[in-house]
């Protein structure tokens, strides 16, 4: 599990963690160090805690998943979502764009 990389990102401490979890400091270090491993409803609040999806969690994200997305990319879906369909256009266009020159 990427636990620790994801607390690092996030700025936080495992008390600060451990205490959104409502569990000892202990007890979360055990997860980050690999030496107990969640239940299934610690793993859900710890996938909406650092925005991530469960797969993640649990190693099974692959480079083409498109289940797991960064908080960037979740905030361009947001406003993707809000375009009417000529300014989606034009933003695909530009992004595509962006795309062949990063080549």
């Amino acid at each position: 599990m990427e636990l620790l990389n994801l607390r690092k990102q996030k700025k936080l401490t495992q008390d600060e963690v451990a205490k959104f979890l409502n569990m000892s400091q202990s007890a979360y270090q055990h997860y980050e160090n690999n030496r107990a491993e969640p239940n299934i409803d610690t793993l859900c609040k710890l996938a909406d805690f650092y925005g991530v999806s469960l797969d993640y969690l649990v190693g099974r994200e692959f480079g083409n998943d498109i289940g797991y997305l960064t908080p960037d990319q979740k905030n361009i879906v947001f406003v993707l979502k809000k375009l009417n369909s000529n300014n989606l256009n034009t933003l695909l266009s530009e992004a595509l764009k962006l795309l062949d020159e990063q080549k």
